[in-house]
């Protein structure tokens, strides 16, 4: 939702904070939960952030951009090599997020070739940098060659159709150079973990 680095925001209904055990000991601020000063410009930016993030002419933003991130998909589906896209699709999923499986490549090497032309990471954000399947991928049931070979690609509202064609065609570049022959298959792949 585009709000400050460093803040994030946990709804917890009341009747359930109780039974949360604290983030980090001490002070006993957040009703026990954080102890520690919370940072009064992050929040107020956070804040900010969630009202331009709930206001009407956002609707059509987020629309934009979950039509501009299922035609990457569709992108990449025309591809001649195998790839799924993980989890939900439509709009049931995050509007900016695609989560690619290319099946028969390793991520880290198909990110190695990418870079440092197109970012990309192999899980969660707060986890890029660990070579490490994705434990929400392996949890939503894909074995470890599944989450091995899976990218995830974050779209912003400043992604333009131009970002998306470009995108493409370097991962095309990337999986030509890894396996010119092998992955291969013809017509492409389509195919969706959930």
């Amino acid at each position: 939702m585009h709000g400050p680095k460093g803040v994030g925001v946990l709804y917890i209904a009341r009747e359930r904070q109780g039974e949360l055990e604290p983030l980090i000991y001490g002070g006993g601020q957040q009703h026990g939960l954080r102890s520690g000063t919370v940072p009064v410009a992050l929040c107020v930016g956070m804040a900010a952030a969630a009202d331009l993030c709930g206001a009407a002419e956002m609707q059509g933003k987020r629309e934009a951009l979950r039509l501009r991130r299922d035609a990457f998909v569709e992108k990449l589906h025309r591809l001649n090599y195998p790839v799924a896209l993980n989890g939900p699709v439509g709009g049931a999923r995050h509007p900016g997020n695609a989560n690619i499986s290319f099946a028969g490549f390793d991520a880290q090497d198909i990110l190695g070739a990418l870079q440092p032309r197109l970012a990309a990471a192999t899980g969660a954000a707060c986890t890029s940098g660990i070579p490490e399947p994705s434990h929400v991928l392996r949890a939503m049931g894909m074995d470890a060659a599944q989450a091995a070979s899976s990218i995830r690609f974050s779209l912003g509202f400043g992604t333009t159709d131009e970002d998306i064609d470009e995108a493409a065609g370097l991962i095309a570049e990337a999986l030509h150079n890894l396996a010119p022959t092998q992955g291969q298959i013809e017509g492409g792949g389509r195919a969706a973990y959930s």
